[in-house]
């Protein structure tokens, strides 16, 4: 492809914007995705050249919405709020100025650098995406339901976000494994960017959806799995979690005693958490079929699986599971977002010590449920 008409950005005329040979470096490294269309690059340069206005000391046509862009991710504006945001900003300015009019108008600029998106259809039932091996189906081959229907729903992924998670993982393992091309502002270079995912951080549902394991129920601890000590309390009626005990010392005192827990000592050993290659090995077979199916599709072979509220069915598929190859790997995969806990634990113990009333877990049947559970009566005087 003819560069010729490329302008040297270590000779520009002083006259340019002060940014403008920055920004001609990085319009430069994508030179290579305009082969088919020197024209385009042509046009792209001519954004990098041109002052926002005649005269502008500091800002071209393209750095000035690379600058606002920047802005629109960072604060999370919407598109509508930022198309207003232009055309306010292009009133300002002096007639006859450079800035665009609307959102549509700058990412289009954008995606001819190769920083557009592309569009996925998926199921109404959030069974698959039409992408790979689906891409020129008509209909859904799990629950029938036709393709040309997929706008009109709302979408509501919930424990089938893995459907959707799908081409976050292809662009996850190609940063891994093999990378991207991109530009170094600062090293004004090509370079070959590779990524990994270190950890995910989330509230407790969250974790035990993208984690695969139970989080609620009698084995709702996504540590200790089927050792979780679970009981439900027979006055309040509710499920809690007890044998806390079990992660102090062994020589504790706390363990020892009988009064002030369930009438027992407590002498067993803490669970140990599974490692990544122990986890891997027990969900590595386990393969899900995702979305709503029809009854008449029940006679496939159907795998139980706790899950929130109880158990839920899923069916097994040909492939095997999709996942980070390096995930098995990370000493802590998942963490957890503590404000949602530590809000809501210490209002309840700030709440129950203080007595306040309506807000207090100190009520009749708690008490009841203390002397269901070894505590003697006289130490409640409310019974």
């Amino acid at each position: 492809m003819d560069t010729s008409y490329v302008v040297d950005s270590t000779n520009m005329n002083i006259e340019m914007p002060a940014d403008a040979a920055e920004t001609v470096d990085m319009v430069e490294a994508v030179e290579e995705n305009f082969m088919g269309n020197p024209e385009k690059f042509r046009e792209l340069i001519e954004y990098v050249e041109k002052p926002l206005y005649k005269g502008c000391p500091n800002y071209t046509k393209l750095s000035a919405i690379i600058q606002l862009l920047n802005l629109k991710s960072k604060y999370g504006v919407s598109d509508k709020c930022f198309t207003k945001l232009l055309v306010l900003i292009k009133n300002m300015l002096p007639e006859g100025n450079e800035m665009y009019s609307s959102t549509y108008e700058a990412k289009k600029a954008f995606k001819a650098m190769g920083s557009g998106y592309t569009k996925i259809h998926a199921c109404v039932n959030n069974c698959i995406l039409y992408r790979n091996e689906y891409k020129d189906m008509a209909s859904c081959p799990t629950c029938g339901k036709s393709r040309l229907k997929v706008d009109e729903q709302k979408r509501t992924p919930g424990n089938d976000i893995d459907v959707f998670l799908a081409p976050l993982i292809d662009d996850l393992q190609l940063l891994f494994d093999i990378g991207v091309e991109t530009y170094d502002v600062y090293a004004q270079e090509q370079i070959n960017l590779r990524a990994f995912v270190l950890w995910t951080i989330n509230d407790y549902p969250t974790l035990g959806t993208l984690s695969g394991c139970p989080y609620n129920g009698f084995q709702g601890c996504v540590v200790c799995g089927e050792q979780t000590h679970c009981i439900r309390l027979p006055e309040s009626n509710k499920q809690i979690y007890v044998g806390h005990r079990r992660f102090l010392p062994y020589d504790h005192p706390f363990r020892r005693q009988k009064k002030a827990f369930n009438g027992q000592q407590e002498f067993s050993p803490s669970p140990e958490p599974m490692n990544g290659d122990e986890i891997y090995n027990r969900v590595r077979f386990i393969i899900n079929k995702w979305g709503k199916v029809s009854k008449g599709k029940e006679v496939e072979i159907q795998q139980s699986k706790t899950g929130r509220g109880g158990k839920i069915n899923k069916k097994k598929r040909e492939n095997q599971t999709k996942q980070l190859r390096y995930w098995r790997d990370n000493l802590i995969p998942h963490c957890i977002n503590f404000m949602h806990l530590e809000k809501n634990m210490g209002e309840s113990l700030t709440e129950t010590v203080l007595n306040v009333p309506r807000k207090t877990k100190d009520g009749y049947k708690a008490r009841l449920d203390l002397v269901h559970y070894g505590l003697k009566p006289e130490l409640h005087p409310k019974i």
